[in-house]
């Protein structure tokens, strides 16, 4: 833009410039530093004082595990599967007599009461005290109630919940052991045949409450509480399936049977414990006796489905 006249001139220049000049910049807001806190170690707080009665029952329960393992759940493939103690002449005399020492000193409403009755109960099943058994089926149910809580599964709860087919079972395994005294004896047979399909559906019966269980309680499957727990609930259902098998004669049902119980001690194990069982790998001295006897029993059944179904194969050549 040109103009003769110097005083326009200098009035206009000022504006040209203005309208080129830079924008001012926007003053930002200063964003304070946050300082984040760090909260302060620990310094070492004391553990909470056992309960006494608490460590007392929990003796209880190892020392039953012990005498379960020694007098009830044989070696795998030792006959007869599922050595009764009335069989071999040992009981659980250490267990009982703890138990009716403590058992006195709480209330038919404590969970401590509740966890010594699941025990006798299985005692009284596992040493043929069936007619004590029964009477306690109230006594059962209210245990299960007071043992329901996800941390108490393991402590009884689920020996509780599945008294009902675990007595079916041990009913006929009785009378099967009993005829078999008798008939090496010479005798007569103090009961009818066993029934088998009994044990079978009793089996079953476990299998699907156990699962039930694992699928509602999967923090619990492999917790070391189910030595008495799940494991030694399906152990037992296990030990039913093979003696069930032992009964068959065709290959196929006798596989699918030791399978049903290699599945479910399975569901209890670790794919390292599992992997090392059958590998037959030695565990460590830290691992209780029972524990042991349900890793044994894992490996044999393991063998024992292929072992019989390569029977069957070799028949049909």
């Amino acid at each position: 833009m040109r103009t003769r006249d110097p005083l326009l001139a200098l009035l206009i220049l000022p504006l040209l410039i203005g309208c080129y000049a830079a924008p001012q910049k926007v003053a930002q807001p200063r964003i304070q530093n946050r300082q984040i806190v760090v909260p302060a170690k620990s310094r070492g707080i004391d553990k909470a004082p056992v309960d006494p009665a608490a460590r007392a029952v929990e003796e209880i329960r190892k020392q039953y595990k012990s005498e379960f393992a020694e007098a009830v759940l044989p070696e795998p493939g030792k006959e007869p599967l599922l050595l009764g103690p009335t069989a071999n002449g040992k009981g659980f005399p250490k267990t009982l007599q703890s138990i009716r020492a403590l058992d006195k000193q709480h209330g038919s409403r404590s969970k401590y009461h509740a966890q010594l009755t699941v025990l006798k109960g299985m005692i009284q099943l596992q040493t043929g005290d069936f007619r004590s058994a029964s009477a306690m089926e109230s006594d059962m149910i209210r245990a299960a109630s007071l043992l329901s809580a996800p941390s108490d599964l393991n402590s009884g709860g689920l020996l509780a919940r599945n008294f009902k087919p675990l007595a079916a079972g041990w009913s006929e395994i009785y009378k099967f052991h009993e005829n078999l005294k008798a008939r090496n004896a010479g005798k007569v047979f103090p009961f009818a045949s066993t029934d088998f399909g009994k044990i079978n559906a009793a089996a079953d019966q476990i299998n699907e409450n156990l699962r039930r269980h694992a699928k509602e309680n999967p923090q619990r499957m492999r917790d070391s509480e189910s030595d008495l727990g799940g494991l030694h609930v399906a152990a037992i259902a296990a030990a039913f399936y093979a003696r069930c098998a032992a009964q068959k004669r065709d290959g196929r049902e006798k596989a699918a049977l030791y399978q049903k119980g290699k599945d479910l001690i399975g569901l209890f194990l670790t794919d390292t414990e599992k992997n090392g069982a059958v590998k037959g790998m030695q565990t460590s001295q830290s691992i209780s006796s029972s524990h042991q006897r349900y890793l044994h029993w894992y490996a044999w059944l393991s063998k024992k489905v292929p072992e019989v179904s390569n029977q069957k194969q070799k028949k049909r050549v």
